[in-house]
């Protein structure tokens, strides 16, 4: 794909004030969602290696009675961590989504300043109550599926 340089004529300074919000929004937005990436990933990826890091260290071996409710349990655990990753996208999505909506608004004011504010209609067709829940519903599932499977653990003093 062949790069365009960018044609624009002089911006109105009250385009030059909505650029500057819509790009401290994209920064916000970007942000939030760095926030939110470290606050749901780090600790359900990094917590079963913390158990599994204190059983190591405890100088106990570990036994594991692999019944079908354990087979279960670990099921759980694996579509739970599937889902949260399937449910953290859709949440990521919806804010890349919108950032670009105000990329191209940005696009739009410098390269078309005379239309640009026909397009600035604020969009807000998307509610992510639905994903947020469902992304604690599923950690809720995967905590139970942990706690199920540790009592399938029979912790043998060395």
């Amino acid at each position: 794909m062949k790069k365009t340089p960018l044609k624009s004529g002089p911006v109105r300074p009250e385009l030059s004030v909505l650029v500057q919000h819509l790009s401290s929004e994209i920064t916000a937005h970007t942000v939030a969602l760095q926030q939110f990436r470290s606050r749901v990933n780090l600790p359900v990826f990094l917590g079963p290696f913390v158990v599994l890091g204190f059983l190591a260290g405890s100088g106990s071996s570990v036994q594991v009675v692999w019944d079908c409710s354990a087979y279960l349990a670990a099921g759980l655990v694996t579509v739970s961590f599937v889902g949260l990753g399937v449910t953290c996208a859709v949440i990521e999505s919806h804010t890349w989504r919108q950032c670009n909506v105000w990329r191209r608004q940005i696009y739009d004011i410098y390269t078309n300043p005379k239309d640009a504010l026909a397009t600035t209609e604020p969009n807000f067709s998307e509610n992510l109550l639905g994903a947020y829940v469902l992304v604690y519903v599923v950690l809720l599932v995967a905590m139970s599926g942990v706690v199920a499977l540790l009592s399938k653990w029979l912790v043998v003093a060395a």
